[in-house]
């Protein structure tokens, strides 16, 4: 079960079904401000942990997370709906550059080959230049296997790429993607749907949330 904590001058901490774009959603209104705040949130957790739910939705500015971690909640992680369109962020993100795709290199870096790794290399290779397979465990095999399938040079990683991507590992700078972790870089890349009312368009987690139960197609989903 999802849960919604949504702060609302008339908020009770009551625990009430809600639809959310499709979504089934447990919803608890907790009024905010006031020095008596964290403890209506923390009415407001239990309720929803006592429903069932251990993932909740929240506002984009929360900065209570250690309240409803006490109650055992936690957020949703939006790493697994970023890398799975991993291919259309880098796109945006030498667009943003105003780096053509065709004269691009590429570098996939991680620890090791992942399956999310090898499909954005896979997805990536008939639309850039190039890609630069950078994971000590699997990364040979990756670049041979690339090779075989496209027949395109896989450019050995260095300083001479256009964009890099991390799947994990240290060492991502400002510039570069980094797509897993707590902290997602994504190169100033927006994921957005148009469909969803303003306030709701741009929210990581809930895009996530909708990925995961396949509704995020109809709501125009777009990387700019």
């Amino acid at each position: 079960m999802l849960g919604q904590l949504v702060f609302s001058a008339d908020g009770r901490e009551r625990a009430e079904r809600h639809d959310l774009y499709g979504l089934g959603v447990l919803q608890v209104r907790v009024r905010p401000g006031g020095w008596r705040e964290k403890g209506r949130l923390r009415r407001g957790g239990k309720r929803l942990a006592q429903g069932g739910v251990r993932r909740v939705l929240v506002h984009q500015c929360f900065d209570q997370w250690p309240v409803l971690e006490h109650c055992g909640l936690s957020g949703v992680d939006p790493v697994p709906f970023l890398r799975f369109y991993a291919p259309q962020i880098v796109l945006a993100a030498l667009k943003r550059r105003g780096i053509p795709p065709e004269s691009a290199t590429v570098a996939l870096r991680s620890r090791s080959v992942d399956r999310d790794m090898a499909r954005t290399a896979q997805l990536l290779c008939p639309l850039v230049r190039q890609v630069a397979v950078n994971a000590p465990q699997g990364g040979e095999e990756l670049s041979l296997w690339l090779r075989r399938e496209y027949g395109l040079p896989v450019q050995p990683d260095g300083t001479e790429v256009s964009l890099a991507v991390y799947f994990d590992g240290e060492g991502a700078g400002e510039k570069d993607l980094l797509l897993w972790g707590t902290a997602p870089q994504l190169g100033e890349v927006i994921p957005q749907a148009e469909a969803l009312a303003p306030e709701d368009r741009q929210d990581l987690c809930l895009l996530a949330a909708l990925w995961e139960t396949g509704k995020i197609g109809k709501f125009k989903l777009e990387f700019t």
